[in-house]
């Protein structure tokens, strides 16, 4: 059957002449195809009608019937085939490539306002779907990254992202839906909805409709796994799709196996403090792409003189809203030896002052750490970033891993361990780096999810018995001293020979432990907040190891080192423990010359 309506398919896209995106069914039966060269928009409107409009922003009529006869109960969404390879490579070499077909289409959603609107999509199946050499394991609902150029959207195969996460080694077998979002593709038109969480929501989970509807009628069965993903702008967009899918009860029919988020803005007025802060930042595009997305979609009436300097008011249509530039264009043209004090006009510098304070309002309510959200602890969430990104900073993440701890979730880094996976990278990693990290552990989780997990989501049994086996160090101590080893004199003879070996040698043991931190920019506050990140509690392990050797018969002098540990640790009840355990500790190796 579905070789029949792929043949059936390929005859109407030869008779057409052209690649298809839509047929709009008339009441009388005759139909018209537009086209992606023609079309700029269809929109559904309230009344039942359908406007179409050209991409020179004139409307077009249709031929016999004028566009009023047409029917959103009629329509049929038919779309454009067009194979494209799937390739990743840099520096001109190709590391991996896989075929596929792209199936682009156009579907109703809705604009930042909630009006309705049309969107345009891709469907991406990998060529050994689309032959049905293979069978797919599910959807991968994809969310694209920041872009400016109206040609980076995956109808026109800008295909980064989906190379990166099927076309990999590994070879996952999904078919990714992915929307050009609104300002892009058939929105072309209007500015771009720029981390605007609620429009990208819906523009992904619209898509995931339309896209399953589509693959239904031509027949593939897509597989019952459901996940959705994005990095940088995406990651937060698909943060923004969870929400939606669970606040929204237009969507509560969708429920997604898990959500894949890496880098992303998450909490704005964090994110855009620390720019402030910063000041000299190296993603200098990010700041007016976000500024001018929410003036421009969110009605705040801003002017942009207000707002920016001449440096890039004079400059916000042609690098900007052309969208003629990408954003390592825009980056160039900008100057990468300014700052934020070059770009901005003082008041947005100051985030006490009324103007700064009514962006941040703005800000705070579209954040995804926003309080009109609970999220259920019952939602699988993987989220990372890297601690030294240099594009977005990294306390939005901390606060999105904070905000979803106080909703219920435990961390972990184990996969399935808990509903929250984390993964805190080693500060020295960049942005664009870190990215390459996030595609290889989604490319991976993605294949190995039909091996972990059952048809009802269940972890298989002999993996969760491992991953949920309780690990105390100190309660293994405790044991193997039951069995004859002195686990505390072994650690106590190692410790008294380090301190021999470096006041003989003249080593300052402390100085060469900081010393390798520091070459990754790590400190032990900062090792302590990574180790709770990843769903360890050093803290306790700490004062539970100190309660450990005071059980021990000790000599004085390192009773005395107990003592002053305990004390050091109970001190951090209040406040921030890093922090205060360094400090406590700092003083006592002050006070005891103990090096």
């Amino acid at each position: 059957m579905k070789k029949i309506l792929l043949a059936i398919a390929a005859v109407m896209a030869a008779a057409t002449m052209s690649a298809k995106v839509v047929k709009i069914t008339l009441k009388d039966g005759s139909s018209q195809v537009m086209t992606t060269s023609q079309l700029s928009a269809i929109d559904f409107n309230a009344d039942g009608t359908v406007s179409l409009t050209s991409y020179d922003g004139n409307p077009i009529e249709l031929p016999g019937e004028t566009f009023t006869k047409v029917t959103v109960a009629n329509r049929e969404e038919v779309f454009e085939t067009i194979e494209r390879p799937l390739t990743f490579s840099y520096n001109d070499i190709e590391f991996f490539s896989r075929d596929a077909t792209y199936v682009n289409f156009v579907y109703p959603s809705v604009d930042p306002q909630g009006n309705p609107i049309s969107l345009s999509g891709a469907i991406v199946v990998p060529q050994d779907i689309y032959n049905g050499e293979v069978k797919a394991d599910g959807i991968l609902l994809v969310n694209h990254y920041t872009i400016s150029h109206k040609d980076e959207i995956p109808t026109r195969g800008y295909n980064y992202t989906e190379s990166m996460l099927i076309a990999n080694p590994l070879r996952p077998n999904y078919i990714i839906i992915e929307s050009d979002f609104y300002g892009f593709g058939a929105t072309e038109r209007f500015p771009q909805a720029y981390i605007f969480g609620t429009a990208n929501g819906r523009a992904s989970l619209d898509a995931l409709r339309a896209g399953k509807r589509i693959l239904t009628d031509l027949g593939f069965d897509y597989g019952k796994l459901l996940f959705t993903a994005g990095y940088s702008s995406g990651g937060f967009d698909a943060m923004a799709t969870l929400k939606e899918a669970e606040i929204n009860p237009d969507y509560s029919d969708i429920h997604f196996d898990k959500t894949f988020s890496g880098g992303g803005p998450y909490d704005i007025v964090t994110v855009y403090n620390e720019y402030v802060k910063q000041d000299s930042i190296k993603y200098l595009v990010s700041v007016p792409l976000m500024l001018v997305a929410f003036n421009e979609n969110g009605n705040l009436g801003l002017d942009y003189n207000d707002i920016f300097n001449p440096l890039i008011a004079d400059h916000i249509d042609d690098w900007i809203l052309s969208k003629n530039y990408a954003t390592w264009d825009v980056n160039y043209l900008i100057g990468t030896e300014h700052t934020l004090t070059d770009m901005l006009r003082p008041a947005y510098l100051d985030v006490n002052s009324p103007q700064a304070r009514v962006l941040l309002d703005y800000f705070a309510r579209k954040s995804m750490t926003a309080t009109d959200w609970t999220p259920d602890p019952e939602q699988n969430i993987y989220l990372m970033q890297s601690r030294g990104d240099d594009y977005i900073s990294f306390l939005g993440t901390r606060r999105m891993i904070d905000f979803l701890a106080d909703a219920g979730y435990e961390k972990s880094c184990i996969p399935g361990k808990t509903h929250l996976q984390t993964n805190t990278l080693i500060t020295d990693m960049g942005h664009l780096a870190t990215a390459l990290v996030f595609a290889a552990q989604t490319a991976a989780s993605l294949k190995a999810w039909p091996l972990m997990y059952d048809e009802d989501g269940n972890l298989n049994s002999t993996y969760s018995d491992i991953v949920n086996r309780e690990i105390d160090p100190v309660e293994m101590m405790r044991t193997l001293d039951g069995y004859g080893f002195d686990c505390r004199g072994i650690i106590l003879a190692v410790a008294t020979r380090l301190k021999e070996i470096g006041a003989k040698q003249g080593i300052d043991i402390k100085a060469i432990l900081a010393e390798q931190l520091a070459k990754h920019n790590l400190d032990i506050p900062t090792l302590i907040e990574m180790s709770d990140d990843a769903g360890f509690d050093v803290v306790k392990l700490i004062t539970d190891l100190a309660t450990y050797f005071s059980e021990y018969d000790l000599d004085p002098e390192d009773a005395l080192d107990v003592d002053h540990a305990l004390h050091a640790i109970q001190s951090t009840s209040t406040g921030n423990p890093a922090l205060q355990f360094e400090q406590q500790m700092t003083d006592w190796y002050k006070q005891e010359n103990i090096r």
